[in-house]
């Protein structure tokens, strides 16, 4: 008895549930993707062009020079612990 009308309680408080959230818009993902590119282009734009990107490596104590232009990483240097 207890059973049932447990199961009964718990459909109803499903459907409520159910009913009170929203049913979510379709996304356009291109154009999401889109807008993105666009910020990051323009926030390209307003940056300094730096010609490396440096890179830490904690665990091996070593600093990687990465050349924006090209891609290529290299080791720059291994840093002493002090």
């Amino acid at each position: 008895m207890i059973d049932r009308l447990m199961e009964q309680n718990l459909r109803e408080f499903r459907s409520e549930i159910a009913g009170s959230i929203p049913i979510p818009d379709k996304i356009d993902y291109e154009r999401v993707k889109f807008l993105f590119q666009q910020s990051l282009l323009e926030s390209e734009k307003n940056s300094p062009q730096y010609k490396y990107q440096f890179l830490c490596d904690e665990s091996e104590k070593l600093i990687y020079r990465c050349n924006r232009m090209t891609g290529e990483i290299e080791c720059y240097s291994n840093r002493n612990d002090k």
